[in-house]
């Protein structure tokens, strides 16, 4: 694919509306994209109007890359408020406009021509490549759990995710990690409060001294 092909696509992709709830149109769409480049894919049903899309290059025995990413897209407002239509995929002094151009149907399409573009380059040449495309991520994430549980993930070495990285590559875990601190203090008269420890006070001070680490681990370049 030139350049142009590749803009036109994620303009294309772009225009769909895919607001969470709707994004049967546009896997039935990138699948017809894949079969002109002779790459099978398949649907998966989630609901009514709504398909997960899995495609897959490579039959060597090896190990398994996937590519993945999330059709749907958050609410739209009002469209009457946007500078430029929401799902119009315009181009202005470079820069594509449109909802979820960035979350993450950017990403999705630059997935979907990375696929096609190794099939056309006979790659890879041991192993797999497996484009996972899923709906609802941006609710409850069913459509990974519905791939998941149908065992498109249970060979995988490796995943990329197409998700927005302010352009840089993050290594990162989805999910939460849920803990409880304990404050202690010591209670003193009021005349004399340098006797005692005020706990809520040594709280105030761990979450700001865990919000300085998590901006230094968001900023490499900060630890060097």
């Amino acid at each position: 694919m030139d350049d142009q092909a590749k803009i036109a696509l994620l303009q294309k992709v772009i225009q769909f509306n895919t607001v969470n709830g709707n994004e049967q149109p546009l896997a039935e769409y990138l699948k017809e994209v894949l079969v002109q480049h002779h790459i099978d894919s398949q649907l998966v049903k989630f609901a009514d109007n709504r398909t997960c899309l899995v495609a897959e290059i490579g039959d060597q025995p090896g190990k398994v890359l996937a590519f993945a990413g999330h059709m749907d897209t958050v609410a739209t407002s009002d469209p009457a408020k946007w500078k430029y239509p929401p799902f119009s995929g315009e181009i202005v002094n470079g820069n594509i406009y449109g909802r979820g151009s960035v979350d993450m149907k950017g990403g999705l399409t630059a997935m979907v021509i990375s696929l096609i573009q190794m099939k056309k380059a006979g790659l890879p040449k041991h192993g797999k490549v497996r484009l996972l495309l899923s709906v609802d991520e941006e609710v409850g994430g069913q459509g990974s759990m519905l791939l998941t549980q149908k065992g498109y993930a249970n060979d995988l070495d490796a995943m990329i995710m197409g998700e927005a990285s302010s352009n840089q590559l993050e290594y990162a875990h989805c999910g939460s990690f849920d803990y409880e601190i304990e404050s202690f203090g010591k209670t003193a008269h009021s005349s004399r409060p340098d006797l005692g420890i005020n706990a809520v006070a040594n709280l105030a001070r761990f979450i700001d001294g865990e919000r300085l680490l998590l901006m230094l681990n968001r900023v490499p370049s900060l630890v060097r």
